[in-house]
C-alpha cells in the first residue's frame, strides 16, 4: 500500500479492508482483541529491567486497556494509576521537601529517636524509565508486523 496524503488513508485503508476475505479479517481481529494482553506482558516483562522493585504497587498497577472512539476506531495502550508513575516514565526534578508520616509507625528506622514526626528530604532528580513506552513501542511494531503477514501486506 503506498498513501500518498492523508485524505488518500481512508480511502486506502477501506479497499485493503475490502479485499480481505472472512478468515483474513478474523485473524486481524484476534490479533487487536488480544493487544492489551500482549502489551501487559510486555510491559511486565520489561519492568524489572530498568526499576527496582521495592514495594511493588507500581509494577503491579501496570494494565492494558482497549477504548473505541467513533465509529471504527481503537486506542490500544498501556495505564499505570499511581501517582508516582507519570515522574517513574518521564523524568522529573524533586523540590526539597518534608516527609510526615500518615500511619503511626510509618517512619521507623533503628536507631532513630521515636516517633519520628517528619523527615526533611533533600530533592533530586528522578531519571525517565520509559517502563510503559518502550514495551508499546516495540510489542506495537511485533502486532503490526503480525497483522501485515496475516493480510500478506508489503511492508
Amino acid at each position: 500500500m503506498s498513501v500518498t496524503t492523508l485524505e488518500n488513508l481512508g480511502r486506502e485503508l477501506a479497499a485493503l479492508m475490502q479485499s480481505l476475505s472472512d478468515a483474513q479479517r478474523r485473524s486481524i481481529a484476534d490479533i487487536v482483541v488480544d493487544m492489551p494482553r500482549r502489551l501487559e506482558i510486555a510491559a511486565v516483562a520489561f519492568y524489572p529491567k530498568v526499576l527496582r522493585n521495592i514495594s511493588g504497587k507500581l509494577f503491579g498497577a501496570i494494565a492494558g486497556f482497549m477504548r473505541r472512539f467513533g465509529g471504527n476506531a481503537l486506542v490500544v495502550g498501556l495505564r499505570n494509576p499511581m501517582r508516582y508513575a507519570a515522574a517513574q516514565e518521564y523524568g522529573a526534578d524533586i523540590p526539597p521537601h518534608g516527609i510526615e508520616p500518615r500511619f503511626k509507625q510509618a517512619l521507623y528506622w533503628p536507631g532513630a529517636e521515636h516517633p519520628v514526626k517528619r523527615v526533611h528530604h533533600p530533592g533530586g532528580h528522578i531519571k525517565p524509565k520509559r517502563f510503559l513506552r518502550h514495551p508499546l513501542l516495540t510489542e506495537g511494531a511485533r502486532m503490526v508486523e503480525d497483522i501485515a503477514k496475516k493480510v500478506r501486506w508489503p511492508r
